[in-house]
């Protein structure tokens, strides 16, 4: 698979777009020290994929999350994420069926 899949957009579609901003505002807030501007839209996604994979999975599998950046590694611990981010992933978590039907 050469493209890549749209997680930004993917996560916007599911909790909306008053949500989105948001996270998108708690994840600058997060990272304004720790990451390059050039860097962000990079986090951002792997956040909104993160944030997909617990939400529709009700679980989280991993300890910590890497986040790889051209000059840097962000670590992450799962259930800290989890925790912080629970608004989110209770979203996607209560439309997990309604995606998979309109796949299927």
């Amino acid at each position: 698979m050469d493209e890549e899949l749209d997680y930004v957009g993917i996560l916007k579609s599911i909790i909306g777009e008053a949500e989105n901003n948001e996270l998108l505002l708690e994840v600058s807030k997060q990272n304004k020290e720790k990451v390059e501007l050039y860097d962000f839209y990079e986090v951002f996604k792997n956040y909104c994929l993160i944030i997909l994979m617990v939400g529709t999975s009700k679980r989280i599998d991993m300890e910590k999350f890497k986040v790889k950046l051209e000059d840097e590694t962000i670590i992450l611990n799962g259930f800290e994420f989890a925790k912080q981010y629970e608004k989110f992933i209770r979203l996607v978590e209560n439309k997990r069926f309604e995606i998979l039907k309109t796949i299927v």
